[in-house]
């Protein structure tokens, strides 16, 4: 399930680079914010998105695939 909020509630702040407009900070959240991480993993996992460094890559995706998991065994134990 996912939910959307007001701006002044969002747990992010998106600062564009390089003469980008700032508009480009709501295509982010549109594009990224329902998403859940098994989709995030299965778009960030693909082969198009290229990298520096490898295993900073496997250690992110990694941790992304149990982003879901912990808030889920918290509220089971309530």
């Amino acid at each position: 399930m996912t939910t959307k909020c007001l701006p002044h509630q969002a747990r992010v702040t998106i600062m564009t680079l390089h003469n980008l407009p700032p508009s480009m900070g709501t295509v982010l959240v549109d594009e990224w914010s329902n998403k859940t991480p098994e989709k995030a993993h299965a778009i960030l996992a693909g082969h198009d998105v290229i990298v520096t460094n490898q295993s900073d890559k496997d250690i992110q995706l990694a941790k992304l695939k149990v982003l879901n998991e912990r808030p889920l065994s918290t509220f089971d134990g309530l």
